[in-house]
């Protein structure tokens, strides 16, 4: 897969290496199709009498329905149980480093210096940063 696969450096090297394991990418695929399903059935349930009922008819229509709704509960407990994965998988990488909450306040004053590694993701950074600036902006 191409895109499972990213070069490394910028000379031009022609090693690749896998940025995520097939795990890390079943999970994504797995919640991605699993929300857009939810959604699109969601949809069919919410608005389908007002804005499909009158295009279709009612025997159209109650196939339709029945069937979205069929798959919405079938899908619906995959969503749990793929949060509760996603969030297993990927929190380990998402900690605040020691020293990060410290240093974003550093890093703000002086931009030159050397900073702490985000790790893998940016969401410890982000989350740590925005708490910062949260709790500057209430005192």
């Amino acid at each position: 897969m191409p895109f499972a696969l990213d070069p490394v450096g910028e000379s031009g090297s022609k090693m690749m290496i896998q940025r995520f394991r097939p795990s890390d990418r079943h999970a994504h695929w797995t919640m991605a199709i699993v929300w857009v399903t939810l959604a699109i059935t969601g949809l069919i349930l919410t608005f389908g009498k007002t804005l499909l009922l009158p295009i279709m008819g009612h025997t159209l229509y109650s196939w339709i329905a029945v069937a979205a709704k069929n798959v919405h509960n079938f899908v619906g407990p995959i969503l749990i149980v793929g949060v509760v994965w996603m969030i297993a998988r990927y929190l380990r990488h998402n900690w605040v480093q020691q020293g990060r909450l410290r240093l974003d306040d550093e890093d703000r004053r002086q931009p030159d210096r050397a900073r702490i590694s985000s790790g893998k993701f940016n969401g410890a950074r982000r989350w740590s940063s925005g708490g910062c600036w949260l709790c500057s902006r209430r005192c």
